[in-house]
C-alpha cells in the first residue's frame, strides 16, 4: 500500500515540476535558450550513438574541404587557385548558385569548364554530407537555421506545385538539384528530401548525381557562350542584353507574385 501511495504522490507531483520548467524557460535569453536546445539534441544523440562517432560525423565534410583546398593548391597556379577557391566560397553563402557561380569562373575568368563544374558539385555534394548526419546541428547556426526553415517550406512547395517530382521521388530530386534556381544546391536539396521523407543515403546520391550532371551541363553551356562571344562579339552582347532583359522580367515577375502570396 505504502509502495502504491508513492506512487501517485510521485504522478501527481511531475505535473507541477514540468510546469515549473516551462516557467523558467519563459525567463531565459535566447542565448540560453539556445544552450539548452543545442544540448537537449547533444543528449539526445548520445542516447543512441558514441561521442566519438558524433565527432568523427560533424568532422568528416569539414575535413573533406581543407583536403579539396590543399588538392587545389599543390595542383593549381595560384592565380586560378584563388579564383577557384573565392568562387567556392562564394557558392557557400545564399543567394549564390551554381547559374550565377560557375558562368563566373567560366565566362569571365576563363578557367577551365571540368575543373569550374567538378569544384562546385563538390560544395554541393560536402554539405549534403554534412547535412546527412548534423541536421539539427546545423538548425542550431544562427540565421542558417532561419535559412533551412525558410527553404523546408519553399522546397516542400516546389514538390507540391509539381507533383510529378514528388512521385519520381530520387529522380525528381535529382532534377530538382539538376534546375537552376535558388535553394536547388546540395543545402536546398537535403532539407527538400528530408522534407519528402526520403532516406537520408538515398539524398546524398541523387545530389550527388544532380550536382554533377548540373554543374558540368552549365559550365560546358558557358564555355559555348565564351567562345560564341569571341567570334561574333557583337551578335553576344545583343544576345547578353536578350538575356539579362528576360531575367529582369522574370525576376520582377517573382518578387511581385511573393509579394502577393504573403498579403493573401
Amino acid at each position: 500500500m505504502r509502495e502504491l501511495n508513492e506512487q501517485k504522490k510521485g504522478k501527481q507531483k511531475r505535473p507541477a515540476q514540468s510546469n515549473g520548467s516551462t516557467q523558467d524557460t519563459e525567463h531565459l535569453t535566447r542565448y540560453q535558450r539556445w544552450q539548452a536546445r543545442a544540448k537537449g539534441l547533444i543528449d539526445e544523440r548520445l542516447r543512441h550513438e558514441s561521442k566519438r562517432m558524433i565527432v568523427v560525423k560533424f568532422f568528416i565534410a569539414p575535413i573533406l574541404c581543407v583536403i579539396a583546398a590543399l588538392l587545389l593548391f599543390l595542383f593549381l597556379d595560384f592565380d586560378t587557385f584563388t579564383k577557384v577557391g573565392g568562387l567556392m566560397l562564394v557558392y557557400f553563402v545564399p543567394p549564390a548558385g551554381k547559374e550565377t557561380v560557375i558562368p563566373t569562373g567560366v565566362f569571365v575568368f576563363g578557367i577551365n569548364p571540368l575543373l569550374m563544374a567538378f569544384s562546385i558539385a563538390f560544395v554541393d555534394i560536402v554539405t549534403a554530407i554534412f547535412l546527412l548526419w548534423n541536421y539539427d546541428y546545423a538548425k542550431l547556426i544562427p540565421f542558417v537555421g532561419e535559412w533551412m526553415d525558410k527553404v523546408e517550406k519553399k522546397g516542400g512547395k516546389q514538390f507540391q506545385e509539381n507533383v510529378w517530382l514528388e512521385g519520381l521521388a530520387f529522380f525528381g530530386l535529382v532534377l530538382f538539384v539538376i534546375v537552376p534556381f535558388q535553394g536547388s544546391g546540395g543545402v536546398g536539396a537535403s532539407i527538400v528530401g528530408r522534407v519528402i521523407g526520403m532516406d537520408k543515403y538515398r539524398v546524398v546520391y541523387a545530389v550527388t548525381i544532380g550536382a554533377l550532371s548540373g554543374c558540368v551541363l552549365i559550365a560546358y553551356i558557358s564555355e559555348a557562350f565564351r567562345e560564341f562571344f569571341r567570334k561574333n562579339l557583337v551578335l553576344g552582347i545583343i544576345f547578353f542584353i536578350i538575356i539579362v532583359i528576360i531575367v529582369a522580367i522574370y525576376l520582377i515577375h517573382k518578387r511581385k507574385k511573393n509579394k502577393d502570396e504573403i498579403n493573401k
